[in-house]
């Protein structure tokens, strides 16, 4: 399980600095909303992902833990966020399906 998490985390790194369309990014730190209360199974992956995108982009990233309705109010407040990439979503496949599910409610 932790190679896993370092081999994705690994992946995601090296795709970082190619999908950057701005140079000066980040100038601030990100934040990690995550839909699950903090110690849980997706937490402990959200602060793993944080840490290795710490040190790639030399920037703060902050979890902020938006637990309730099975992910869907940290997707709301993903929703409320400007798109900017200041702000990312963690999540599990639960909560990408209750996003789906719930749009109308979301919107």
């Amino acid at each position: 399980m932790a190679k896993t998490v370092a081999a994705m985390v690994l992946a995601f790194g090296f795709l970082v600095p190619n999908a950057m369309g701005q140079t000066d990014y980040p100038a601030r730190p990100v934040k990690l909303l995550v839909g699950f209360p903090a110690g849980g199974g997706t937490d402990v992956f959200a602060r793993v992902l944080a840490q290795g995108l710490s040190t790639q982009l030399g920037q703060p990233v902050v979890i902020d833990n938006k637990a309730g309705a099975g992910g869907v109010i940290a997707s709301q407040g993903m929703l409320q966020t400007a798109a900017d990439g200041y702000t990312l979503l963690v999540g599990s496949t639960s909560t990408q399906a209750n996003s789906t599910t719930h749009q109308a409610a979301m919107a």
